[in-house]
Protein backbone atom coordinates (compact mmCIF):
# COMPACT_ATOMS: atom_id res chain seq x y z
CA UNK A 1 0.00 0.00 0.00
CA UNK A 2 1.19 3.44 -0.88
CA UNK A 3 1.55 5.91 1.40
CA UNK A 4 -0.02 9.37 0.53
CA UNK A 5 2.19 11.47 2.80
CA UNK A 6 5.57 9.48 1.24
CA UNK A 7 6.58 12.78 -1.13
CA UNK A 8 10.16 10.40 -1.58
CA UNK A 9 12.06 11.75 0.66
CA UNK A 10 13.78 9.93 3.01
CA UNK A 11 14.29 10.89 6.51
CA UNK A 12 17.95 12.10 6.79
CA UNK A 13 17.76 10.77 10.32
CA UNK A 14 18.03 7.14 8.84
CA UNK A 15 21.34 8.19 7.25
CA UNK A 16 20.53 8.44 3.78
CA UNK A 17 20.58 10.96 1.49
CA UNK A 18 18.16 13.78 0.66
CA UNK A 19 16.88 13.78 -3.26
CA UNK A 20 16.66 17.23 -4.66
CA UNK A 21 14.87 18.13 -7.54
CA UNK A 22 15.51 15.67 -10.28
CA UNK A 23 16.63 12.90 -8.55
CA UNK A 24 20.10 14.01 -7.09
CA UNK A 25 21.61 14.12 -3.85
CA UNK A 26 22.92 16.07 -2.07
CA UNK A 27 25.84 16.28 -0.94
CA UNK A 28 26.65 14.77 2.72
CA UNK A 29 28.69 17.99 4.16
CA UNK A 30 29.92 16.00 7.25
CA UNK A 31 31.19 12.84 4.38
CA UNK A 32 33.40 15.81 1.99
CA UNK A 33 34.96 16.98 5.67
CA UNK A 34 36.06 13.74 6.53
CA UNK A 35 37.58 12.82 3.07
CA UNK A 36 39.42 16.27 2.74
CA UNK A 37 40.59 16.04 6.10
CA UNK A 38 42.18 12.57 5.15
CA UNK A 39 43.75 13.47 1.64
CA UNK A 40 44.99 16.30 3.78
CA UNK A 41 46.89 14.08 6.45
CA UNK A 42 47.94 12.29 3.41
CA UNK A 43 49.59 15.13 1.92
CA UNK A 44 51.10 16.88 4.77
CA UNK A 45 52.82 13.21 5.46
CA UNK A 46 53.94 13.37 1.89
CA UNK A 47 55.07 16.75 2.01
CA UNK A 48 57.03 16.62 5.21
CA UNK A 49 58.92 13.25 3.75
CA UNK A 50 59.80 14.80 0.30
CA UNK A 51 61.00 18.14 2.42
CA UNK A 52 62.99 16.01 4.86
CA UNK A 53 64.72 13.89 2.30
CA UNK A 54 65.64 16.68 0.26
CA UNK A 55 67.13 18.54 3.12
CA UNK A 56 68.70 15.23 4.71
CA UNK A 57 69.98 14.05 1.32
CA UNK A 58 71.70 17.78 0.76
CA UNK A 59 73.65 18.04 4.22
CA UNK A 60 74.01 14.48 5.44
CA UNK A 61 72.44 15.90 8.49
CA UNK A 62 70.06 15.04 11.17
CA UNK A 63 66.91 17.33 10.44
CA UNK A 64 67.74 19.30 13.64
CA UNK A 65 70.78 20.29 12.76
CA UNK A 66 69.39 21.61 9.18
CA UNK A 67 66.71 23.48 11.38
CA UNK A 68 69.65 24.85 13.33
CA UNK A 69 71.23 25.81 10.17
CA UNK A 70 68.60 27.70 8.09
CA UNK A 71 67.86 29.01 11.87
CA UNK A 72 71.17 30.78 12.10
CA UNK A 73 71.59 31.53 8.57
CA UNK A 74 68.27 33.67 8.92
CA UNK A 75 69.09 35.16 12.67
CA UNK A 76 72.32 34.95 13.11
CA UNK A 77 73.90 35.25 16.82
CA UNK A 78 70.58 33.46 18.21
CA UNK A 79 71.83 31.43 21.65
CA UNK A 80 71.11 28.02 22.71
CA UNK A 81 67.98 29.12 24.77
CA UNK A 82 66.96 30.74 21.65
CA UNK A 83 67.50 27.77 19.35
CA UNK A 84 66.32 24.92 21.88
CA UNK A 85 62.62 27.17 21.53
CA UNK A 86 62.76 27.24 17.72
CA UNK A 87 64.08 23.59 17.46
CA UNK A 88 61.77 22.15 20.23
CA UNK A 89 64.80 20.85 22.17
CA UNK A 90 65.94 21.17 25.91
CA UNK A 91 68.44 23.33 26.55
CA UNK A 92 70.31 20.30 26.99
CA UNK A 93 69.68 18.88 23.75
CA UNK A 94 70.26 22.41 22.53
CA UNK A 95 74.07 22.39 23.78
CA UNK A 96 74.97 18.98 22.43
CA UNK A 97 73.75 19.90 19.29
CA UNK A 98 75.74 22.86 19.48
CA UNK A 99 78.37 21.24 20.31
CA UNK A 100 78.23 18.80 17.85
CA UNK A 101 77.98 21.13 14.87
CA UNK A 102 80.86 23.06 16.35
CA UNK A 103 82.75 20.38 15.73
CA UNK A 104 81.88 19.72 12.74
CA UNK A 105 82.93 23.73 12.08
CA UNK A 106 79.47 24.40 10.77
CA UNK A 107 78.49 26.92 14.04
CA UNK A 108 81.11 28.89 16.35
CA UNK A 109 80.28 30.39 19.90
CA UNK A 110 81.04 33.94 20.25
CA UNK A 111 81.71 35.88 23.88
CA UNK A 112 78.60 35.76 25.99
CA UNK A 113 78.36 36.00 29.71
CA UNK A 114 77.98 32.17 29.66
CA UNK A 115 76.76 29.12 27.45
CA UNK A 116 73.44 29.61 27.24
CA UNK A 117 73.20 33.24 26.49
CA UNK A 118 76.75 33.64 24.44
CA UNK A 119 75.56 33.83 20.65
CA UNK A 120 75.83 31.15 18.31
CA UNK A 121 77.08 32.14 14.31
CA UNK A 122 77.59 29.73 11.23
CA UNK A 123 80.78 29.47 9.70
CA UNK A 124 81.61 29.61 5.96
CA UNK A 125 81.00 26.43 5.80
CA UNK A 126 78.09 26.29 7.49
CA UNK A 127 76.35 29.00 5.67
CA UNK A 128 77.17 27.21 2.84
CA UNK A 129 75.46 23.68 4.22
CA UNK A 130 72.70 25.95 5.11
CA UNK A 131 72.29 27.44 1.74
CA UNK A 132 72.80 24.11 -0.12
CA UNK A 133 69.48 22.53 2.08
CA UNK A 134 67.42 25.40 1.24
CA UNK A 135 67.99 24.82 -2.24
CA UNK A 136 67.29 21.32 -2.49
CA UNK A 137 64.03 22.04 -0.25
CA UNK A 138 63.13 24.33 -2.77
CA UNK A 139 63.82 22.39 -5.59
CA UNK A 140 61.84 19.50 -4.07
CA UNK A 141 58.96 21.38 -3.12
CA UNK A 142 58.39 22.86 -6.44
CA UNK A 143 58.42 19.72 -8.49
CA UNK A 144 55.49 18.76 -6.25
CA UNK A 145 53.81 21.66 -7.80
CA UNK A 146 54.90 21.63 -11.34
CA UNK A 147 50.85 19.47 -12.16
CA UNK A 148 49.53 22.58 -11.23
CA UNK A 149 49.08 25.84 -14.13
CA UNK A 150 49.24 29.69 -12.87
CA UNK A 151 45.60 29.97 -11.33
CA UNK A 152 45.43 26.12 -9.53
CA UNK A 153 48.62 27.72 -7.86
CA UNK A 154 47.09 30.88 -7.02
CA UNK A 155 44.23 29.36 -5.71
CA UNK A 156 46.64 26.87 -3.97
CA UNK A 157 48.33 29.72 -2.39
CA UNK A 158 44.98 31.47 -1.02
CA UNK A 159 44.23 28.22 0.87
CA UNK A 160 47.51 27.25 2.41
CA UNK A 161 47.57 30.80 3.40
CA UNK A 162 44.20 30.13 4.92
CA UNK A 163 44.69 26.89 6.74
CA UNK A 164 48.71 28.16 7.54
CA UNK A 165 47.71 30.69 9.58
CA UNK A 166 45.47 29.38 11.90
CA UNK A 167 47.64 26.96 13.10
CA UNK A 168 49.82 29.50 14.95
CA UNK A 169 48.68 31.58 18.22
CA UNK A 170 52.31 33.09 19.12
CA UNK A 171 55.79 34.37 17.44
CA UNK A 172 57.62 31.76 18.90
CA UNK A 173 55.48 29.27 17.33
CA UNK A 174 55.71 30.69 14.09
CA UNK A 175 59.73 30.45 14.32
CA UNK A 176 59.38 26.91 14.99
CA UNK A 177 56.75 26.37 12.15
CA UNK A 178 59.17 28.26 9.80
CA UNK A 179 62.55 26.61 10.85
CA UNK A 180 63.00 24.85 7.25
CA UNK A 181 61.71 28.02 5.88
CA UNK A 182 63.84 30.13 2.95
CA UNK A 183 62.76 33.28 5.18
CA UNK A 184 63.75 35.46 2.02
CA UNK A 185 60.91 34.35 -0.25
CA UNK A 186 58.45 35.31 2.53
CA UNK A 187 58.76 38.34 4.69
CA UNK A 188 55.82 40.51 6.37
CA UNK A 189 52.46 40.23 5.21
CA UNK A 190 53.80 37.41 2.06
CA UNK A 191 54.33 35.15 5.44
CA UNK A 192 50.55 33.91 7.07
CA UNK A 193 51.96 32.68 10.16
CA UNK A 194 53.80 35.73 10.55
CA UNK A 195 50.73 37.53 9.46
CA UNK A 196 48.62 35.50 12.29
CA UNK A 197 50.59 36.29 14.96
CA UNK A 198 50.86 40.31 13.90
CA UNK A 199 46.73 40.22 14.02
CA UNK A 200 45.99 38.54 17.14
Amino acid sequence: MIDPLDDGVVDPVAGADLKEPGGLSQPDTRVELAHLANVLGGLAVGVVDVQAAALQTATGLDLSAVAALTTLLDRPGSTIDALARVLGLTHSGAVRLADRMAAQGLVVRTAGADRRTAPLRLTGRGEEMASCALAARQQALQRLLNPLDTDHRAQLLELVTAVAGSLVRHREQARRMCRHCEHACCRAADCPLGGAVDET
